[in-house]
């Protein structure tokens, strides 16, 4: 919810900034406002949703890599622990 609020007031300035009569802000269509803080409340809650998202789905392809990484090197270290074996086995 914090966000919302973070995103409201940046809406807020953006319409203060963009408002044609510097000296009375307020009174020039003042309906605007609160039309710039829920978008940009919205905009700010959506957008750390997707970044969330996308955080998740880049640490599960990293679970992915370094547990197919572990198997392969316990794979290799299993064949390099066997083949000595094998060798005497067929020098006997």
């Amino acid at each position: 919810m914090g966000l919302f609020w973070l995103g409201a007031s940046v809406g807020y300035f953006i319409k203060l900034g963009n408002s044609k009569s510097k000296r009375v802000t307020h009174f020039n269509r003042p309906w605007e406002f609160p039309i710039y803080m829920i978008v940009g409340g919205l905009f700010a809650v959506y957008f750390d949703w997707y970044r969330r998202i996308i955080l998740e789905d880049v640490c599960d392809y990293e679970e992915t890599v370094q547990t197919r990484i572990h198997a392969k090197n316990l794979m290799e270290q299993e064949v390099f622990y066997r083949e000595p074996a094998i060798h005497r086995e067929s020098h006997h």
